[in-house]
């Protein structure tokens, strides 16, 4: 059902923070959240991938996981200049914290009202992200794959327009602001 005053339900891809968008960091066999921002590193293409995504109409709502261990958890302002980091270089319209499953699928939902997000016509990125899926899950382990798997599902059920194909070009990064 369309929802007047917005037009048709909205598309999204929801990307795992830690080791889709920036590098996860391997402590005793687990992958987790740098815990330092010094640490907090970009991988590359993920420029264009959310560009082409967001070229294709979709929404990017990153999810950023919260330990239950606050040892291994960064501090608050740490964890909000990361965010800093990610709005400011990259196209993401919203950005979650969460502490678990059960807590992510609350948000999800949440989100998916507020925005009037169609889960069915969404994607998710990232192990994490799989794990609470009420879309279509994407095989691949890095953004640049998923992003192009992404496109060519959308292209093939003709669910979008056609969209040039973003051009590769050196993805850049502006300097953070201090």
């Amino acid at each position: 059902m369309w929802n007047i005053a917005v037009g048709p339900p909205r598309r999204a891809v929801f990307l795992d923070r830690d080791g889709i968008l920036n590098r996860a960091w391997d402590r005793q066999g687990r992958a987790l959240s740098p815990r330092l921002l010094e640490d907090f590193v970009l991988l590359p293409d993920v420029l264009k991938a959310c560009t082409l995504l967001k070229q294709h109409g979709f929404m990017l709502v990153v999810f950023t996981w919260l330990s239950t261990d606050d040892r291994e958890t960064p501090s608050p302002a740490t964890l909000a200049a990361m965010n800093d980091i990610l709005v400011k270089r990259l196209p993401v319209d919203r950005i979650e914290w969460c502490r678990g499953e059960a807590s992510a699928r609350s948000v999800l939902h949440r989100i998916a009202v507020e925005w009037d997000i169609d889960l069915s016509a969404s994607y998710f990125v990232g192990e994490r992200c799989r794990a609470i899926s009420a879309g279509s899950a994407c095989p691949a382990s890095n953004l640049a794959d998923a992003a192009r798997w992404i496109v060519a599902r959308v292209r093939e059920s003709n669910n979008a327009p056609f969209l040039p194909e973003f051009r590769d070009r050196e993805a850049t990064f502006p300097a953070p602001r201090s």
